[in-house]
């Protein structure tokens, strides 16, 4: 079953990590260590998009993973293996 919108935000909200940043009325941006932006979250539609520039193996367009229609699990993985390529690029 797909994730609902408030479902993904607090998914999001529950990665520390994550910086949240709004950017009008709808959307929402996640920036990890202030720096990258990792999601764009739209409340209305439920979509939005994870930087996955430096993953491999994902399906992707110029790097961001569309999240509209993932379930919990993929949703949480691609996110947390996202943060973690990132982390390596900063170290």
């Amino acid at each position: 079953m797909n994730l609902s919108n408030r479902n993904k935000e607090e998914i999001l909200d529950s990665f520390m990590e994550l910086e949240k940043c709004k950017v009008c009325k709808d959307r929402w941006n996640y920036r990890y260590k202030g720096k990258i932006l990792v999601l764009q979250l739209s409340r209305t539609t439920g979509n939005g998009y994870i930087n996955g520039i430096y993953l491999e193996g994902t399906e992707k367009h110029k790097g961001w993973i569309k999240i509209k229609d993932m379930e919990e699990n993929e949703f949480k993985l691609v996110l947390k293996n996202a943060i973690d390529s990132f982390n390596n690029l900063l170290h």
